[in-house]
């Protein structure tokens, strides 16, 4: 596979963290850490090594970019949210670009430099209601996507757990740089050893306890944004809403 979406839910959650990779290796990272989610995360110069933006590790700042702009910002974990970057009350944060926010929604035009664009492999974080999602493409694949193309598919993916309006997403280091270990095979590895990483620490190895898993859904309503959902089903060619329903099983989608 060249593309794997993790669903973690906010109530399994027992850490996250943004961990320095100090030339190891993804794997290497991963099994030091014992973390069951692990995605490459933080932008940074290619030439100096140090990161770019505004990053925060364990009440430490890492970069500052001199700016304000939204990221990702938590304590433990669960409580990570989208808010405004540098967050001086959170002891962990991170910008990336900004795909979709409380004033960026589904179809608004993107901001990201030259470097960003493309269809290349992507790496995001989504804030959909109570689960957080993690996805990653890889780089020279047919899950290759534009910016944009990645913000679509973040909207089709989390309108089955909350409106389109209220989703949360912020993209991380893509391309070569794309890379993930979610477990159970669900991994995307090219070797490059990037410069850090945002790793996820669950019970029971980030599987629903059973009176919290999603009931079995033999149809489901795309959200109300044409042009979006599995092969566009949902969006005429004048751009007027359709409403189609269609059965969708996660575990096939990716």
């Amino acid at each position: 596979m060249s593309k794997y979406i993790a669903v973690i839910p906010r109530a399994v959650i027992t850490r996250a963290a943004l961990v320095e990779a100090g030339g190891r290796s993804m794997e290497q990272v991963k099994a030091a850490c014992g973390c069951q989610y692990i995605i490459n995360s933080w932008f940074y110069n290619t030439g100096t090594g140090k990161a770019v933006g505004n990053l925060k590790i364990d009440g430490a700042v890492k970069a500052s970019a001199g700016w304000n702009g939204w990221g990702l910002a938590w304590d433990k974990g669960e409580d990570i949210s989208l808010e405004i970057v540098p967050a001086a009350g959170r002891g962990n944060y991170i910008s990336g670009v900004e795909l979709l926010t409380p004033t960026r929604g589904p179809g608004k035009a993107l901001s990201y430099s030259p470097e960003y664009g493309g269809t290349r492999g992507r790496s995001a974080v989504l804030l959909a209601g109570a689960r957080v999602i993690l996805y990653c493409s890889g780089d020279g694949t047919a899950d290759a996507k534009t910016p944009e193309g990645l913000r679509d598919e973040l909207v089709t993916i989390g309108c089955r757990y909350d409106q389109a309006a209220n989703l949360r997403a912020l993209g991380l280091d893509a391309g070569s740089s794309s890379n993930c270990d979610f477990g159970d095979g669900q991994r995307i590895s090219n070797g490059k050893r990037v410069k850090g990483y945002l790793c996820i620490w669950t019970k029971q190895d980030g599987q629903e306890p059973p009176e919290q898993e999603d009931k079995p859904m033999s149809k489901h309503t795309v959200c109300l944004d044409p042009g979006h959902g599995p092969g566009n089903v949902n969006g005429s060619p004048d751009g007027t809403y359709k409403e189609w329903e269609f059965t969708w099983d996660m575990a096939q989608r990716v």
